[in-house]
């Protein structure tokens, strides 16, 4: 899988926060209903207290979950390998260490404040080497989000892996796997 992929990826694992943070960056006293297309515009570029920083995380959502997106789709069409598997346990409750991450912002995070948004970014940029160097793309709180679950898979092959799958259980049984980076498959 490629850097800029990983990298992307793990902007969409942070969605909801930067979601959180547009929803505190909005101008409230100036939401109206528009009008016409000239009011839309208006209101388009007036809608957030501090634009480019609303409209930078705006374009991150978007790219970073179209490639989520993208990813999950473009597996299905790689040939997958047959894995039986011996013994299973869940590891949803991995997404879950994002939560700590998620508060620190509402500490007292100003998107109009320069050394919030610094602050923030070197936070996101530590967090992202981590994400990037240490294969974490099953942590994702959007897999979650669209139905999947983790699983640390044992096969027969005596391999053990992080199996990505939309099945509640995993139990003793064949399944098909498309790898994705290091030790983590995707069910299709």
């Amino acid at each position: 899988m490629r850097r800029l992929v990983k990298w992307l990826l793990f902007g969409s694992s942070y969605t909801p926060l930067f979601i959180i943070l547009l929803l505190r960056d909005i101008e409230v006293n100036r939401l109206y209903f528009p009008k016409g297309w000239g009011d839309v515009i208006i209101l388009f570029s007036e809608f957030f207290k501090t634009p480019w920083f609303s409209y930078t995380l705006l374009v991150l959502v978007f790219l970073s979950n179209l490639t989520l997106i993208l990813l999950l789709k473009d597996s299905r069409r790689v040939q997958p390998k047959i894995h039986v598997v011996r013994k299973a346990a869940t590891r949803n409750s991995e997404a879950l260490n994002y939560i700590v991450t998620y508060i620190i912002p509402f500490l007292s995070f100003d998107s109009s404040n320069t050394i919030d948004i610094l602050s923030l970014l070197i936070l996101l940029f530590v967090m992202a080497i981590i994400y990037v160097n240490s294969h974490l793309l099953y942590t994702n709180p959007m897999l979650s989000i669209i139905g999947y679950k983790i699983f640390k898979v044992q096969t027969d092959a005596q391999c053990s892996m992080v199996l990505i799958s939309k099945k509640e259980r995993m139990k003793p049984m064949k399944i098909k796997g498309v790898h994705l980076t290091d030790d983590i498959y995707l069910e299709v």
